[in-house]
């Protein structure tokens, strides 16, 4: 499986779901990736895709840096456009 690792060295285990998004955002490293573009990335069926389950799965991904890793994941929201993942200073 793939998985997240903190600057403290813990590991992250991600669902397929939240490794097809890190997988964008990080290709777009301090860029914003389109709302519609993770969409695409979840499913085939982008018309009647709720997307309130992308929230969620943002949600999820940065609670699961929190209490696994004790660390805030540098996911930053773009209000009505998308997510950015943060380049590492």
């Amino acid at each position: 499986g793939w998985c997240l690792r903190s600057n403290n060295g813990k590991r992250i285990a991600l669902t397929n779901a939240e490794r097809s998004v890190a997988r964008l955002l990080d290709a777009a490293r301090g860029e914003t990736v389109s709302r519609e573009t993770l969409i695409a990335a979840l499913t085939s069926d982008v018309e009647t895709f709720d997307p309130h389950r992308l929230e969620m799965l943002i949600h999820r991904l940065r609670r699961k840096a929190e209490t696994q890793a004790g660390e805030i994941l540098p996911l930053r929201s773009a209000r009505g456009a998308g997510y950015a993942l943060l380049r590492s200073v």
